[in-house]
């Protein structure tokens, strides 16, 4: 079970509105003309020094504005594509507190006109309005407005604030070749410019997923806004309006922004309370989603707005396949085993074609082209006379006592093969001559005499 958050922390409100307008809602006159300082001559909300203005007074702003913060990755002026990052805000004037929810992107909900899916695809089916819309039913409570930005709106936001001081818990390392995402943050005490704390924001590799990941986020948004106390950064404020400017979409219009403004006139400090939406873990058909039970969700809400909190995950992980989910995932098996043991086969067939002839022990090799010549047998060394005599013979384009005609050892005498000597008792064929014969019987009667 993960650990009871209650994480409050005291802020001046006006501060924090002056962030949220500036930066969310991104309007450079509205902000100027109802929070930054005005020129001498003009008062709080109209242009001349009489003071009419054709707005009049702006409205106080209710119990409570409940909008939803959205960050995407998409180039600047693309509104519809999967949100990375929903965090439900809720802020009430007469307790003096902001709540925050944030809402993992792998919620399992019903978006409205479309069917089941994850939150995060609500945008890309319907932009912010559908998003807006499918997180309201979600969380059952209405929600008025939304802020959508994307990564380069939130960096040039740090940026301007001159970084953000953190302490990065454990070394971060990722690099996505398929977007170029790169992550390297070493652990410890540091101040994160833009392009890092993008980095710590984005950073997944937690061992309870997209829930410690936005665990991470609140804790960076607590330490961005410590970061918008400190004095010198109230007068930085104007320069994240032109900075954000087109990286920001929104339905706040300018009486909402007004009624935020002259609001944080009125209150001196407010409790902010965050909460990730509590759920458990569910796969479905191999797809990771994040379970939450309505019931469960609407007393997430309503104890937030108390200013409490609840344990985030509430339910056991839970594993679904389905008949056709198994089948294909056997098929797709029985795919994969056929096409190791084809490439296995190819593989061996390979090694046989390029593997080098093997050289036998006691084989004699030509000195002119390599070639091998198989060294005697057991089998011919023990043949009878007899049978070497049935051997074929060599033919002259052969090799004569292992080199060839014309080789490099054709300059010695060449020996003639002796013939074999017959050890029985038949009568070879005589073919001598009569005086080879005399010649032979006399030898033989010396020998007996002898």
């Amino acid at each position: 079970m993960a650990k009871k958050r209650k994480l409050k922390r005291k802020m001046p409100f006006v501060i924090f509105c002056i962030l949220m307008i500036a930066v969310f809602a991104a309007s450079y006159g509205v902000v100027s003309k109802f929070v930054l300082p005005q020129p001498p001559g003009q008062n709080q909300v109209g242009n001349n020094e009489s003071g009419d203005n054709s707005s009049g007074p702006a409205p106080k702003i209710g119990k409570r504005l409940n909008f939803l913060l959205m960050g995407i990755d998409a180039r600047p002026g693309e509104t519809k594509a999967r949100t990375d990052t929903m965090v439900f805000v809720s802020v009430d004037e007469e307790t003096n507190r902001i709540a925050m929810m944030s809402i993992p992107r792998d919620t399992r909900v019903e978006i409205p006109r479309r069917g089941v899916d994850k939150v995060n695809a609500a945008n890309v089916y319907g932009g912010p309005d559908l998003a807006t819309e499918t997180v309201s039913e979600l969380l059952g409570v209405p929600i008025d407005y939304y802020v959508l930005t994307n990564f380069n709106g939130f960096q040039d936001i740090v940026d301007a604030v001159g970084g953000v001081n953190m302490n990065v818990e454990r070394n971060m390392q990722y690099y996505d070749p398929m977007d170029g995402t790169r992550i390297d943050l070493k652990k410890g005490e540091q101040l994160l410019d833009g392009d890092k704390a993008l980095q710590y924001v984005r950073f997944r590799g937690y061992g309870n997923g997209d829930i410690g990941r936005a665990d991470h986020q609140q804790k960076f948004l607590k330490a961005l806004a410590k970061e918008v106390l400190q004095p010198s950064t109230v007068t930085k404020l104007h320069k994240l309006v032109p900075s954000v400017n087109k990286a920001v979409n929104t339905n706040l219009g300018v009486v909402q922004m007004a009624k935020l403004a002259n609001a944080a006139r009125n209150l001196s400090n407010t409790d902010i309370v965050t909460q990730t939406l509590p759920g458990g873990f569910m796969t479905i058909d191999g797809i990771s989603y994040w379970n939450v039970e309505p019931t469960a969700a609407h007393k997430a809400v309503a104890n937030i707005f108390d200013g409490k909190t609840m344990e985030v995950v509430q339910k056991e992980t839970v594993n679904i396949e389905t008949e056709e989910y198994k089948e294909k995932e056997a098929e797709k098996k029985e795919t994969e085993e056929e096409k190791s043991a084809d490439e296995a086969g190819e593989s061996g067939e390979q090694q046989d074609v390029e593997q080098p002839p093997t050289v036998e022990e006691g084989a004699q090799t030509t000195p002119d082209d390599g070639k091998t010549e198989p060294a005697d047998s057991e089998e011919a060394v023990n043949q009878t006379p007899e049978q070497q005599q049935d051997q074929p013979q060599s033919t002259d384009s052969e090799t004569n006592n292992g080199t060839e005609a014309g080789g490099e050892d054709s300059w010695l005498p060449q020996v003639p093969e002796q013939q074999p000597v017959e050890q029985n008792n038949a009568q070879p064929e005589n073919n001598d001559t009569p005086e080879q014969q005399d010649l032979v019987n006399n030898d033989d009667a010396v020998a007996v005499v002898q």
